[in-house]
């Protein structure tokens, strides 16, 4: 309902991204915005590399809505909806792990990027941007990190999450009141946890997968 929400959701868009995955291309969902012909064609513009957003667990790349149009006014910014997240299509039989993550995330860059970035992650996707960082040095001009988390081997808690203990705390993690919670926790400024936020948070749940991919990530 907000304006920054309706124009960054309507930019979306969705591309083929081959991968080592799987035998079928992965529907990717993403955001580009800044190109240097639509904004400024200063010579010293063309050698600032992309900002690529990752946003963070159970999310999408509507959590940069209000922060992309910002960056896109002075270079070139992509978003993309991580494997097993957000819009991004959700393939049965493709492992959804941080490595799984890692490798999708490789090949979109690959195929749409091919320059350095600038990497900026938020929370989970802060994890994954040091996963990604280590592994494609190369890729990378700068590492960014929010409020970031980080990968370390599975928790104790996880050899409980077996059926039908997964399944619970998915569907724990679909309740209305809890996304409105989670959604109120992660803003310092709590009138922007608005209930267009809320909304924003939210219409991944509805697409096929998102339940057992959570699952297995």
């Amino acid at each position: 309902t907000e304006t920054a929400s309706i124009s960054l959701a309507a930019q979306i868009e969705h591309v083929l991204i081959a991968t080592p995955l799987s035998n079928r291309p992965i529907a990717t969902s993403y955001v580009r915005q800044g190109q240097l012909d639509r904004v400024n064609a200063k010579a010293e513009n063309g050698n600032r590399p992309p900002l690529l957003l990752l946003h963070g667990f159970d999310s999408s790349v509507l959590e940069f809505r209000r922060l992309f149009p910002l960056l896109a006014e002075n270079q070139e910014v992509w978003a993309i909806d991580l494997l097993g997240f957000g819009f991004t299509e959700r393939l049965a039989g493709v492992p959804y792990s941080p490595d799984a993550i890692k490798a999708h995330l490789y090949s979109f860059w690959q195929q749409l990027i091919q320059r350095p970035v600038i990497l900026v992650g938020a929370s989970m996707g802060g994890a994954a941007a040091i996963d990604f960082t280590l592994t494609y040095p190369t890729a990378v001009n700068k590492l960014v990190l929010l409020d970031t988390a980080g990968y370390k081997a599975i928790a104790a808690i996880g050899k409980f999450l077996f059926p039908p203990f997964d399944r619970l705390a998915v569907d724990f993690l679909r309740r209305p009141q809890v996304r409105q919670q989670i959604s109120r926790s992660a803003y310092y400024n709590k009138s922007l946890a608005t209930a267009d936020a809320n909304l924003c948070a939210s219409p991944q749940l509805n697409l096929p997968g998102w339940h057992d991919a959570l699952k297995t990530f």
